[in-house]
């Protein structure tokens, strides 16, 4: 069993879907908990399917971070050798 406190706009909503759908606020809890967590875990197996693939291109961990300034100077760089 579970026991969870809703602030009043949450509560408010769940009772007029609730009382709209005919159904009781135990099940729209556990049909959008049940939602959520079947997204959990397929966000999770992508993370896991992929974590051996990220960064596997480039040996340069830094890039993630400094890609902004790398990418602008590479442009500068572009620019001075294209005005001489």
């Amino acid at each position: 069993m579970l026991h969870l406190r809703l602030n009043k706009e949450i509560e408010t909503k769940l009772n007029l879907i609730s009382e709209i759908k005919g159904i009781s606020k135990s099940q729209i809890i556990q049909d959008a908990l049940q939602k959520y967590l079947e997204n959990y875990d397929a966000f999770q197996s992508s993370v896991e399917l992929g974590k051996d693939l990220f960064g596997v291109e480039c040996q340069d961990s830094h890039l993630s971070v400094e890609y902004k300034r790398i990418i602008k100077e590479k442009i500068e760089s572009k620019f001075r050798n294209t005005d001489k």
